[in-house]
């Protein structure tokens, strides 16, 4: 009992929050989603202009809306105007059902269609029929039924949607997940602050409930130059903390951090140096944008707590020029939280050869494994496929990748190069690899029964999959097979148990569960995980992806859902225990 009031005390953190406006996103975000030069007239100015056209108009709409619900109120209030309304329901729903075939492809080719026309016109409904008037009085028609029975027009615009094949050119469903998030950022463009939209959030929580917000650096991505630079983003976080507005306090922000920024900006981004002391070697942060985000500048503490990754943007998490930062973040205890999804905010410039395979696994024959690579949407899984952090991990592959880097670099994990191996691990590295891999993947594992690995997260609940060794069939003892990652790779084995088995193997990997837990449908499988095993239900973390998943459910609806679906206990271990462990340095 003591515990569970020591848990109870602990303040609700939200894990994975956003809160960049519109002037941080690239305006050519629809490129690949819509052909060239098409996506130049979806320019993201011109889009929120439009919506902000579209809520003009709503918002003047507004008193036909109140009148809409006035008449329908009225009709279903009385007993004479009800029956009458049913009737008038009836002629409208029959003659938009025969307006919307006549228009169709298929209502000269349908023989039960002309046999049943024959007959309402041969009965007494040839009376109430109207589909021959002229086509203005037919769409007048169809905007009164929407207008008085929406539910009923709902119905039938289902039906319509099978009737006419020109719905064929209609977007495809990665199209249309990207069109609804443009939709929500458009819905936060009114903000022209990120203090805007942080108030907005915090005021959704219970009073104390901390949020850590990730901004994002998508100035690489080839989409164009966002309006306000990174730097200008930061700095408005900065000023928030800076002048201790309110709810200032409730701010957790992680810096986001971009490899080919590190590359352009140098030592005015990232300055370090390899430094000797009675600790062994350390990095050490010179005068740089960094050292004033994690260490803090002018005599204040550090406010950013944490760092943001998202290789889908078209780099891979060990890049050299992040492996410094890397070791710094070892050795402050620092966490990382980085992108492990498919979506829609990828990578939209031209491919390169050179990632036609990866650069650190190889099959049994020692030949570099080739990725299946079609597009920019399929190449983001190169990038954020959560095999890539075993690189970090083991020093066998961080070893393939520090033999090939610059001499500073060799240096600081001394690296032999007789023996192909390094001094300085990253295995204590604390990752969040964020949204768990997403829904897809949680329900590629759920209806997995015929894949062998998808199974041994079941039957080895303590480890899962044993992703690079294999068990001797005649000692019975485990054998590094280096190999096995391009094995796991090549034969597309879902996400969900890769992540868990990184999660169950090493000490310092969490997921959080942004962005899949809104999907109903994957609940039980979370429910089934924190109570069937202990040791992984310690490393999921309790994360919204406000304001991207917005457009889905509100922050205050996926709190509650999930609170029922879990039970006070198991939702107070996954918004506060767990957090408090992966942050581990925040105040309190």
């Amino acid at each position: 009992m003591e515990k569970k009031s020591d848990k109870s005390k602990l303040p609700l953190i939200n894990v994975h929050t956003h809160i960049f406006t519109e002037k941080n996103i690239p305006p050519l975000i629809a490129k690949t989603f819509i052909p060239w030069p098409f996506y130049y007239f979806l320019h993201i100015g011109f889009v929120f202009r439009l919506f902000k056209f579209y809520k003009w108009i709503k918002d003047k709409l507004k008193p036909l809306w109140s009148f809409q619900t006035a008449v329908i109120a009225f009709i279903k209030t009385r007993w004479l105007t009800r029956h009458l309304g049913k009737l008038i329901s009836l002629f409208l729903t029959l003659n938009a059902l025969v307006i919307l075939i006549n228009w169709s492809d298929f209502s000269e080719s349908w023989t039960w269609y002309q046999n049943m026309l024959n007959f309402l016109e041969n009965s007494v409904f040839r009376y109430i029929l109207a589909y021959n008037i002229p086509t203005v009085f037919q769409v007048l028609l169809l905007v009164v039924l929407f207008f008085l029975y929406p539910k009923v027009a709902s119905l039938l615009f289902s039906l319509a949607r099978k009737l006419f094949s020109q719905l064929k050119y209609l977007p495809t469903e990665e199209t249309l997940k990207f069109i609804q998030r443009y939709i929500t950022i458009a819905e936060f463009a009114k903000y022209k602050s990120q203090k805007g939209i942080f108030d907005r959030l915090i005021k959704m929580y219970d009073p104390g409930s901390k949020v850590v917000v990730l901004p994002m650096d998508m100035e690489y991505m080839d989409a164009g130059r966002p309006k306000q630079s990174y730097r200008e983003q930061i700095q408005e976080i900065f000023k928030i903390k800076d002048e201790k507005q309110t709810n200032s306090e409730h701010l957790i922000p992680f810096v986001f951090v971009d490899p080919r920024r590190i590359k352009d900006e140098g030592k005015s981004f990232f300055n370090w140096e390899l430094v000797e002391d009675e600790q062994g070697f350390r990095v050490r942060l010179l005068d740089c944008f960094l050292k004033d985000c994690l260490e803090g500048k002018n005599g204040e503490s550090a406010y950013f707590k944490g760092v943001k990754l998202y290789p889908a943007l078209g780099y891979y998490p060990f890049d050299e020029a992040l492996l410094p930062l890397w070791a710094y973040c070892v050795q402050r205890n620092l966490p990382i939280t980085t992108h492990c999804i498919e979506g829609t905010i990828f990578y939209r410039g031209d491919m390169k050869k050179e990632w036609m395979h990866h650069p650190v696994f190889t099959d049994n024959e020692g030949k570099p494994l080739q990725t299946k690579v079609q597009s920019n949407y399929e190449l983001q899984l190169n990038f954020t496929h959560p095999l890539n952090y075993l690189v970090l991990l083991e020093d066998h592959y961080l070893a393939k990748v520090v033999g090939s880097a610059s001499e500073p670099v060799k240096q600081l994990f001394r690296y032999d190069a007789q023996n192909k191996s390094v001094g300085l691990s990253l295995n204590r590295l604390k990752i969040n690899l964020a949204h768990y891999g997403g829904r897809k993947e949680w329900k590629r594992y759920i209806e997995a029964d015929r894949k062998d690995l998808s199974s041994e997260l079941m039957e080895n609940p303590d480890r899962g999959i044993e992703l690079f060794s294999k068990q001797n069939p005649t000692t019975g003892k485990k054998e590094l097979l280096y190999s096995k990652p391009a094995w796991i790779w090549n034969n597309d084995y879902e996400w969900f148990s890769i992540i868990s088995s990184l999660m169950l193997q090493y000490s310092n990997v969490y997921a959080d569960i942004s962005y899949v837990l809104h999907n109903e449908d994957v609940r039980p499988l979370l429910y089934q995980v924190l109570h069937g095993n202990e040791k992984l239900a310690k490393k999921i973390l309790f994360g919204t992806d406000f304001f991207v998943v917005r457009n889905h459910k509100s922050e205050k609806e996926l709190y509650a859902e999930l609170l029922e679906s879990l039970g006070e206990d198991k939702m107070g271990q996954i918004s506060k225990k767990n957090p408090k462990e992966f942050l581990g340095h925040v105040e309190y």
